[in-house]
């Protein structure tokens, strides 16, 4: 048993009564794949810009002779200024939470929750920044893992780092 092929022809088609439908469906068939077709240039125009933009960017990005992107020729910079850039941050720092976790911790309270403690005590020394115990013990998890750290963290208890108590001693930090 095989299957007939049958190609119905617009003749036909008007003699069964079925040409307007028919007719409205094949207008609205190629109307749909006109806006397609006209989406799919778009796109493929919009490509097409973007990959000129990023060679053109990548063309002046390897016209640049110098693979250093750091300016300065001295591959060690002097340590003075980075200290200094150390001090400036940790100038700005002291009224925020890091500020005042440096204060809980030189008063003694080293445990995670004495701290959390000391920081909803002395909110206002926070200068208006969050002192949620959520707030809090990220920022103590995120401190040891700068580069320069003002504690540490051993489990749930946290020591201020040398430099911070050097600094503390020479009384630059309140």
């Amino acid at each position: 048993m095989g299957t007939t092929e049958h190609t119905v022809s617009a003749e036909e088609m008007l003699r069964a009564g079925g040409g307007e439908a028919s007719a409205a469906r094949a207008a609205a068939r190629a109307e749909r794949d006109a806006d397609k077709a006209a989406a799919r240039a778009r796109r493929a125009a919009e490509k097409a810009a973007r990959d000129a933009a990023a060679k053109q960017a990548s063309v002046r990005v390897t016209a640049n002779p110098n693979p250093n992107p750091n300016p300065n020729p001295n591959p060690n910079p002097n340590p003075n200024l980075k200290q200094a850039a150390v001090e400036r941050a940790r100038a700005r720092s002291d009224s925020g939470l890091p500020g005042l976790i440096v204060r809980a911790i030189r008063a003694g309270h080293t445990e995670r929750d004495a701290i959390v403690e000391y920081a909803a005590a002395h909110a206002e020394a926070a200068g208006g920044c969050k002192t949620s115990r959520d707030a809090v013990v990220t920022c103590l998890g995120k401190e040891p893992h700068r580069e320069a750290a003002r504690w540490t963290q051993e489990g749930t208890r946290y020591a201020l780092t040398a430099h911070e108590v050097k600094t503390s001693l020479d009384g630059l930090q309140p």
